[in-house]
């Protein structure tokens, strides 16, 4: 859409022949922020999806970690899947991970998976916690810019107190 020389942008300016600003979506802009996290912090997230696929991954380990869930009494039984192309649901899938986070323990435990000792690790975990309240901050600030009515001037004052109360910047 943007791009220098053959995007949409591009070619208004070559018809329009007029100086004009444009401004990427405001949604998206978080999206390719996200993507330069520090690597430290990408590295969890990494490993939490990693932990996720096992389990996820394979009918064998996805029932029994049901079962597991069940016996246990959670108040999930299913852990959601994490994809590039939903980027929105970082939040969503770090949540569940983190609400779930002993019993994925047991079944890594139960299973001697080698993800054993990054789970009980209680700093990654505290990495991995924070990540999913970040996220969920901003998975509530992309649903409050969506919606009938927002304009432009709503959006930015959404982005601004968020910038403002969370000191981002």
């Amino acid at each position: 859409m943007t791009g220098k020389y053959s995007g949409v942008v591009s070619r208004i300016k070559n018809v329009a022949n007029l100086h004009f600003v444009h401004i990427h979506c405001i949604i998206h802009r978080q999206h390719l922020v996200a993507k330069k996290m520090s690597p430290d912090l990408n590295e969890v997230l990494t490993e939490a999806v990693k932990i996720i696929n096992f389990i996820k991954c394979n009918a064998l380990n996805s029932r029994l970690f049901l079962i597991l869930c069940e016996e246990m009494g959670s108040e999930h039984s299913h852990l959601l899947m994490h994809a590039e192309v939903r980027w929105l649901s970082r939040g969503r899938v770090l949540n569940r991970f983190v609400e779930l986070r002993k019993e994925i323990e047991l079944f890594l435990i139960q299973k001697k998976s080698n993800y054993i000792s990054i789970i009980q690790n209680t700093e990654w975990i505290a990495k991995c916690i924070y990540l999913s309240d970040i996220f969920n901050l901003i998975n509530t600030l992309n649903l409050s810019l969506q919606g009938p009515l927002t304009t432009i001037f709503t959006m930015l004052n959404k982005v601004y107190a968020f910038k403002k109360k969370y000191s981002c910047g």
